[in-house]
């Protein structure tokens, strides 16, 4: 196993080959957030299971308020821009959902028109992206309707597609930033539906009540 940490050459040749619209932003907000909480690289070389062991535990342990949530939505909302509109060349199951019919990742997903609707500098990359298996097992996972994750992360991706607020086609610009971090834009759309669904049950009753059936029959 190589425990030696990536090298400065290897992360620039991995980042040349990402969409430049997520790119931007994802380093404009983790730029933001190690200068807002003064987040420093490790002095150690240790090898870690997850992308936010970043520090010796002992200054993760100084810290009063780790960003966990804040590093966590940021690569959310990288991961969705980078996987853009891909749900919309998935391939609705034209059997039962309940069945155990296993479907192949062709009849799955509409690679060709997927990878056609891709910006010419980075189909090498979709195209790669479509061959791993955890592409694949993401959309095994959707097909079966079991995973409540994905749920939330399609969510997530219809919320910031609504809002206009993808980096995906932000090639030549600066990608808008959004306004508060993503878990509070889906807070505040599920706390609005609520209240929204609350005033019209609330106003339907109220007309049942004070509407009587027999009011415009004439005697």
């Amino acid at each position: 196993e190589n425990d030696e940490p990536i090298s400065n050459q290897s992360l620039n040749e991995l980042l040349k080959c990402l969409p430049l619209g997520p790119k931007k932003r994802l380093i404009n907000k983790l730029s933001s957030i190690t200068t807002k909480f003064n987040i420093k690289p490790s002095r150690y070389t240790y090898t870690y299971d997850n992308a936010f062991d970043f520090q010796p535990i002992d200054d993760l342990l100084s810290t009063k308020s780790f960003p966990t949530l804040e590093v966590r939505d940021t690569f959310l909302v990288f991961m969705i821009d980078i996987l853009g509109t891909s749900i919309q060349y998935i391939k609705p199951p034209s059997i039962d959902l309940l069945s155990n019919n296993f479907r192949t990742f062709k009849e799955n997903f509409l690679v060709d028109s997927y990878i056609e609707s891709i910006d010419t500098n980075y189909k090498d990359l979709y195209i790669y992206l479509c061959e791993t298996q955890m592409f694949a097992m993401y959309l095994q996972q959707r097909s079966e309707g079991k995973e409540i994750n994905l749920i939330f992360f399609e969510n997530a991706m219809n919320l910031l597609n609504q809002l206009n607020l993808s980096a995906i086609g932000y090639n030549n610009v600066t990608p808008p930033n959004l306004p508060v971090p993503l878990y509070q834009l889906l807070y505040a759309e599920e706390h609005i539906s609520r209240s929204v669904d609350t005033s019209i049950r609330t106003l339907n009753n109220n007309i049942d009540k004070n509407i009587s059936p027999n009011k415009y029959i004439s005697p």
